[in-house]
């Protein structure tokens, strides 16, 4: 598929709600109109890259991220959209555990988002904002990277305190 045609196919899309909700500061993240704007330009480029590259796996930045679960939570609207972007009935998976399962798997994961910085500078002539790949949750902050660490080391806070069934 071409470029030309990838795009025209990302140009189908709304994103209009999208830049809504990631502007809201009631129901949103409160951005500025300017990063909103700037990290949904990357999302379509992101997304580009999918229809570009099927049968590559691309890591997220923490603000594509961002978009990618505003998109996302409207379920209906992520379904239709990704019908037209990949085929009808398909969608793009995410996998909000990315790189958690090991040390190993982390720098699997970090490599993917290089791959995915240099597919953005080849294909795009732009850097992808980010020095690392997010763990695609939404929750990356050093509290929940504690917390995250303690889960492997079977300490977490996460687990309930009594037996389940």
């Amino acid at each position: 598929m071409s470029v030309q045609h990838s795009n025209s196919v990302i140009d189908q899309i709304n994103f209009e709600p999208i830049l809504a909700k990631l502007c809201s500061p009631e129901r949103g993240l409160h951005w500025d109109k300017e990063k909103a704007i700037k990290a949904v330009q990357e999302y379509k480029r992101w997304l580009l890259l999918h229809i570009l590259y099927p049968n590559e796996t691309f890591a997220p930045s923490r603000d594509l991220d961002h978009v990618w679960h505003c998109h996302i939570l409207d379920t209906r609207k992520y379904l239709a959209d990704c019908s037209i972007m990949f085929g009808k009935g398909r969608f793009l998976h995410h996998n909000p555990y990315a790189g958690w399962e090991s040390a190993e798997a982390e720098a699997k994961h970090q490599d993917v988002f290089k791959r995915t910085r240099e597919l953005f500078k080849s294909c795009f002539g732009v850097d992808l904002t980010g020095k690392k790949a997010l763990c695609c949750s939404g929750y990356c902050d050093p509290e929940v990277d504690a917390l995250i660490a303690s889960e492997k080391n079977g300490t977490s806070i996460w687990r309930p305190s009594f037996p389940l069934g």
